[in-house]
């Protein structure tokens, strides 16, 4: 998991979180309120089910509703 997590921090975010300037905060908040009403709102992150092997113990607790285990990123 920390590998994982090491490989999203220095491959992806340089790539994928860039750093928001006030114009593009704006614009999503006001975007974000439109569609769905709340304020102060510049968007939203879903969970990813990362499929994995089924570990030896507590099974029902990985196992994703779609037929798979995974762990929620």
């Amino acid at each position: 998991m920390l590998e994982c997590c090491v490989a999203i921090i220095t491959l992806l975010k340089p790539r994928m979180f860039e750093k928001p300037t006030l114009t593009r905060i704006k614009i999503n908040a006001t975007k974000f309120k439109a569609l769905h009403g709340i304020p102060y709102v510049l968007g939203a992150i879903d969970g990813s089910h990362i499929l994995i092997v089924a570990p030896p113990k507590d099974l029902a607790s990985y196992y994703y509703q779609k037929g798979f285990y995974s762990i929620l990123l």
